[in-house]
């Protein structure tokens, strides 16, 4: 049996944020009826080969003034793509004009709002004083939890989530992030998105294969982010697993774009390509990154084994990097990403304050590869920060939140560097990391907080 609902033209009434209740209709009461069915019991749902059709809601006039016409919404698409994509590329662009984004098909409310959160993920901040917390901000939030209240259920609003959490995360909204995050990896869960490979994907179509794509392409933005986040508390725990060698990473970019289907063979964590696209390259190390923060975090793990473990990690790290250096001649904020990622992970890896059990089973070498190891990531994250410095705005409006948190770390070593050598000539390159953080707080604002944690970093150390 199969539930099929005939679509209305129900509208949504809501004139502000505190929002007027759905109008409600049999069609939307049998929508959320399925959904119901989905999560009381699947067994149910899926021998009854039950559906969770479309809602049948049209979209407030408040939010249509926000995206504009068909024209408008086509440029937030274009300007997305011409930068957001190029760092974290999880929506297939031939799908989203040719099917999502069409004239000819109806707008359908779920797109409207991964069009907003397009919007909203591309805002620069029209001077330095503007809080990110603005109305476009606010009514992304609100018309998630209006579309979820709905009962819609799809690939596009996990999407949009994903897009208010790296908003959040950039601009330093805090306790939101983290909780978005959250939210994004349940949501997942939800869809049967997560290290599992979908039941029944045809993966000869076309079509089906892209989809799918997009699906391991918004875990991976998932994994990307839950490990991010944690790395200001590496002692947090994870809210996703890490993956076992067998999975999959994400397939060449462009031709995923394309739609174009090149049967190259699987691409996993055990048997990386000589040839793999940029995505693929973040997601990897981002996994790496992950087994990094479960290595600090890990208070059970014997300690001479958590040393032999830090060891490979910094040998992978290291080969990472150096295949990264064969892509040099790509877009810098691409390759930026990938190399700030690395280092984030060897710096978090080599950093910490070691407790004194741990001192005391490092030789001298061992030192002499901590600080070997730091001082290429600094020098990395500096010429990163002196390209920004010559490129300008063109760069930032491209840049990876990702890459500030690397930034950070940098400097917060050139602090520490200049307080045990008394090392006036460290003191330019401090100041040319805090110029530009200081440059990229109209991009993301948690620039300017790190810029405020260095200070106190600075005055703690007088002390």
């Amino acid at each position: 049996m199969k539930c099929e609902y005939a679509q209305s033209d129900a509208l949504l009434s809501l004139e502000g944020l505190g929002g007027i209740p759905w109008v409600k209709t049999a069609s939307d009461h049998r929508q959320r009826h399925a959904s119901a069915v989905y999560f009381l019991d699947h067994e149910i749902f899926t021998r009854g080969q039950m559906a969770v059709p479309i809602p049948s809601t049209s979209i407030p006039p408040h939010l249509m003034h926000q995206l504009g016409g068909t024209i408008e919404a086509r440029g937030i698409a274009s300007q997305y793509f011409d930068t957001v994509h190029t760092w974290l590329p999880i929506i297939s662009k031939k799908r989203f004009f040719d099917h999502l984004l069409n004239p000819l098909f109806e707008l359908r409310a779920d797109v409207a709002l991964l069009c907003l959160c397009m919007k909203l993920v591309t805002w620069s901040a029209p001077d330095l004083d503007t809080d990110p917390e603005t109305l476009l901000y606010s009514t992304a939030k609100q018309y998630l939890i209006d579309l979820e209240t709905a009962g819609v259920f799809t690939l596009q609003t996990l999407q949009s989530c994903i897009f208010i959490a790296i908003y959040e995360l950039g601009h330093a909204i805090y306790p939101s992030a983290y909780m978005s995050i959250g939210t994004c990896t349940r949501y997942a869960f939800a869809l049967g998105i997560s290290w599992r490979p979908a039941a029944g994907a045809n993966m000869n179509n076309i079509l089906c294969w892209v989809e799918q794509e997009e699906r391991r392409r918004v875990w991976w933005a998932i994994i990307i982010l839950d490990r991010i986040i944690n790395l200001g508390c590496p002692d947090r725990p994870l809210t996703t697993e890490d993956p076992s060698i067998e999975a999959l990473l994400p397939t060449d970019d462009a031709e995923w774009d394309q739609g174009v289907m090149i049967n190259r063979g699987p691409v996993t964590l055990s048997s990386p390509s000589s040839i793999m696209g940029r995505f693929a390259r973040v997601a990897l190390a981002t996994h790496l990154l992950g087994r990094v923060l479960r290595n600090r975090s890990d208070r059970s793990m014997d300690l001479l084994f958590k040393r032999e473990e830090a060891s490979r990690l910094d040998r992978a790290l290291h080969a990472l990097l150096l295949y990264n250096d064969h892509y040099r001649q790509e877009n810098c904020t691409i390759a930026c990403c990938q190399t700030a990622v690395c280092y984030s992970a060897l710096m978090t890896l080599y950093i910490p304050e070691l407790p004194p059990s741990r001192i005391e089973i490092l030789d001298n070498e061992d030192q002499h590869h901590m600080r070997t190891v730091v001082g290429l990531g600094s020098d990395a994250m500096l010429k990163i920060s002196m390209k920004y410095l010559q490129d300008g705005d063109s760069f930032a409006e491209e840049i990876s939140p990702f890459v500030i948190h690397c930034i950070y770390q940098t400097a917060f070593i050139y602090i520490q560097q200049i307080r045990a050598s008394q090392d006036d000539g460290l003191s330019k390159p401090l100041q040319i990391l805090k110029e530009t953080l200081n440059r990229l707080r109209w991009r993301w604002k948690s620039a300017e907080v790190y810029l405020q944690l260095l200070e106190a970093r600075e005055v703690m150390n007088e002390s």
